[in-house]
């Protein structure tokens, strides 16, 4: 019983999800009064998005262990899903002041107090929930809150905190280096790109990216260099497949070296190949290029 007075957080949708329902529909028949079943249910109605029953679960849940804040939990998120915010808000406060830690609940209620410009304790308790648990989007969330703010230095400490903690998540990365260049860090961007291409250094993304870093530092000779690198890498790759995403990313490196013709080039037979490719699309509007042709079945 201690599972459901704390509340169940390992669970996630998988292909047996249909055949765990039937097994708590044959659980709850020989015990109907059990909590813990309830709030499984609860839990396994939400993860099929069965917001309705999910609540009446854990309702049933708090009615059978009204001391427990493991239906809290479910009572909170399943009224979240149902746009009850208040509610949910009550119920994932209730759920800590009976001692819960689950990490969703944690992230719901913060972005519940966000919503309700309560910034400060949003941040709070998403620290909480990363201290517990280091995660890639409640990482990027952060730094976007703090960011917000005006605590650019804050918001970029914390990403780096993450990465370690997270094998250096390529988002996360992405995310630091354009906070770092957003706020005229330039080098210590660059540092960060560095770092990234010795693990990738054929990447056409972060070639790009230094490239871009490198003219803002008024390095030109530099920038071209990275931007050259980046060519012969997405040459040698269309070589061996040239699909539309290779297309699009040396008609990008083109385009930075002053190649609009051959940029031009490039999207058009991107578009041929691909015509819903919106990276294509939107480079093409730039370039002033014909819409592509429909594609029309055979």
């Amino acid at each position: 019983m201690a599972l459901v007075l704390m509340g169940i957080s390992g669970a996630s949708a998988h292909p047996g999800l249909h055949h765990d329902w039937q097994q708590t529909q044959l659980q709850l028949e020989a015990q109907p009064f059990n909590p813990e079943i309830r709030l499984r249910r609860s839990q396994l109605a939400r993860l099929q998005g069965q917001m309705l029953t999910s609540y009446y679960e854990a309702r049933w849940a708090r009615a059978l262990a009204p001391n427990a804040a493991g239906p809290h939990r479910g009572l909170g998120l399943a009224a979240l899903g149902l746009g009850l915010r208040h509610q949910a808000h009550g119920h994932l406060q209730a759920y800590f002041a009976a001692g819960g830690q689950a990490f969703d609940a944690r992230v719901a209620l913060a972005k519940l107090n966000w919503q309700r410009g309560l910034h400060t304790k949003a941040l709070a308790q998403l620290e909480l929930a990363l201290e517990g648990k280091p995660d890639v989007e409640v990482g990027l969330l952060r730094a976007r809150w703090l960011q917000s703010r005006g605590q650019a230095a804050a918001a970029v400490a914390g990403l780096r905190d993450l990465m370690p903690k997270l094998s250096g998540a390529l988002l996360i990365r992405r995310e630091l280096v354009a906070m770092e260049r957003d706020r005229g860090h330039g080098e210590a961007a660059l540092a960060e790109v560095d770092k990234a291409l010795k693990f990738a250094p054929k990447d056409v993304g972060w070639q790009l990216e230094r490239a871009r870093i490198l003219q803002s530092l008024r390095r030109p000779e530099d920038a071209q260099q990275s931007l050259r690198v980046a060519l012969a890498s997405v040459n040698y790759a269309i070589t061996r497949r040239p699909t539309a995403l290779r297309l699009a990313q040396r008609a990008e490196v083109r385009l930075a070296l002053g190649d609009r013709r051959g940029a031009s080039d490039d999207i058009i037979e991107a578009l041929r190949k691909s015509p819903s490719f919106k990276k294509a699309q939107t480079m093409a509007s730039a370039l002033n290029l014909p819409a592509a042709p429909k594609e029309t079945l055979p």
